[in-house]
């Protein structure tokens, strides 16, 4: 492949993470949706037959957008006793609001995993032993 051919596919699939991971922030997705939204992307580089560089520096673009929503937009939370909580002293929901204590959260939790901060919709939810 030439590479001004592989550098137009680099581009528009730059492009596309751009606006995906937008639309991911924008209206809260869960983890789940943009693994889908993302496969498309990867479907259309294996499609173009774009080489290797090219896939490998998408991913590397992609990852970025993934660290900054991890490290800024989202926050991990637990579900005890029906109220969402933090273990996070002073946060809005601060399981000691609800009268939680750690041992508590420990034995009495029924789910916990990341959340969009604000908004509080589920990203990513893991199994809960």
């Amino acid at each position: 492949m030439k590479i001004d051919k592989a550098l137009k596919i680099r581009d528009r699939a730059v492009s596309t993470v751009r606006r995906t991971y937008e639309y991911v922030v924008k209206n809260h997705v869960t983890q789940k949706q943009e693994l889908e939204m993302f496969q498309d992307i990867r479907t259309f580089l294996g499609d173009s037959k774009a080489p290797r560089w090219v896939t490998s520096y998408v991913e590397g673009f992609r990852d970025c957008f993934r660290g900054t929503i991890m490290a800024e937009k989202l926050e991990f939370l637990y579900t005890c006793r029906d109220h969402l909580c933090s273990t996070e002293e002073g946060h809005e929901l601060d399981i000691a609001k609800y009268g939680i204590t750690h041992e508590n959260l420990c034995k009495e939790s029924t789910k916990s995993g990341f959340y969009w901060k604000g908004s509080h919709k589920e990203y990513f939810i893991g199994p809960h032993t």
